[in-house]
């Protein structure tokens, strides 16, 4: 039987805060939080990377350092069943393509089917034996869900 990992993608496999700063302008090595700053709250942020649409995902995204040899490592052992596990914006904060343009990253970034790929905010409900994420509060409810 495969061990099914989930893998989170912003911070974890995507370098999504630098690419959120390249959309704004600001130094690369700053946090969400400075983001979210500098375009007025987290509601303005989500506005500025909807305005972009499409492009955010086909030329601010890149892939984290390392990121496509570690997945392929994984995925080249048969023992595991390897996941992409990701949240996706609310639908007031006007992402109308986020889905489809996360899964296209996802398919030509790291040549895995759209079938591996699992949309939710709550990644506690990701029903496998390992989650790796970025988040503490997604690990701690991970790990909760696990022992119930």
């Amino acid at each position: 039987m495969s061990m099914a990992i989930g893998i989170d993608v912003d911070g974890v496999t995507a370098n999504f805060v630098g690419a959120v700063c390249a959309l704004l302008g600001i130094p690369e090595d700053g946090t969400y939080d400075d983001c979210s700053k500098a375009c007025g709250g987290e509601d303005a942020l989500w506005a500025r990377i909807s305005g972009v649409g499409p492009a955010f995902h086909r030329v601010l995204l890149s892939p984290v350092h390392g990121a496509r040899e570690g997945v392929a490592a994984l995925m080249a052992e048969p023992r595991f069943d390897v996941w992409f596990v990701t949240s996706q914006p609310r639908r007031d904060q006007g992402c109308d393509t986020w889905v489809a343009d996360r899964t296209d990253w996802l398919v030509r970034t790291f040549g895995i089917h759209e079938d591996s790929i699992v949309f939710t905010r709550d990644k506690s409900g990701f029903h496998g034996d390992v989650l790796i994420d970025d988040y503490p509060h997604q690990l701690e409810q991970f790990e909760r869900s696990q022992r119930s």
